[in-house]
């Protein structure tokens, strides 16, 4: 989320370009914009505190030990544990969780399907996941997913995502459970 700031110059370092003096900043538009600056950082802490209050998860750190240089995986792998995120049912606890996510495998080759004029692919992808108490960063589960997606006249690239998708699924599917556990 990010906000829109006017920064303007304090009465002592109000000079123009060059060195010369510019026109004073009067005293009373100096404190409404600070004023509004602070109003606005205040609303911004109650927004984050009320979303953090009612979240159990918060999504941490994510990374990928498969090097590409396309980034789509990694903006994809972001978008599929943030909407598995939401999409589970969590239970209410009185501790909050921080999950890290390691796209530690995702690989694709070609196989031959049973017509031999039409081969297929097949993509497979795992995710390791730590979930850590939010306070301290106690250890609190460790949790692994993997899927395996196969298609045919279809691009590499979407069956990457399908298998994605479904490794993100099956490690997070274990996060309510962890937590109830704990």
């Amino acid at each position: 989320m990010s906000i829109p700031l006017t920064v303007e110059l304090l009465p002592h370092e109000n000079k123009a370009a060059g060195g010369l003096e510019a026109e004073p900043v009067s005293r009373r538009r100096w404190l409404q914009t600070g004023a509004a600056i602070l109003s606005a950082l205040t609303g911004v802490g109650y927004a984050t505190s009320a979303g953090a209050a009612t979240r159990v998860v918060a999504l941490g750190e994510v990374d990928s030990k498969v090097r590409r240089d396309e980034r789509w995986l990694q903006r994809e792998l972001k978008k599929a544990l943030k909407a598995e995120l939401a999409r589970i049912e969590l239970p209410k606890a009185p501790e909050r969780y921080v999950l890290s996510v390691n796209l530690t495998q995702l690989f694709t080759k070609q196989r031959e399907g049973r017509d031999p004029k039409r081969g297929e692919a097949e993509s497979t992808a795992v995710i390791s996941a730590v979930l850590r108490k939010a306070k301290g960063g106690t250890l609190h589960a460790i949790l692994r997913g993997k899927a395996t997606a196969v298609d045919s006249h279809v691009p590499a690239r979407e069956i990457e995502l399908s298998a994605l998708h479904g490794a993100v699924h099956s490690a997070l599917r274990r996060v309510p459970d962890a937590i109830s556990a704990g």
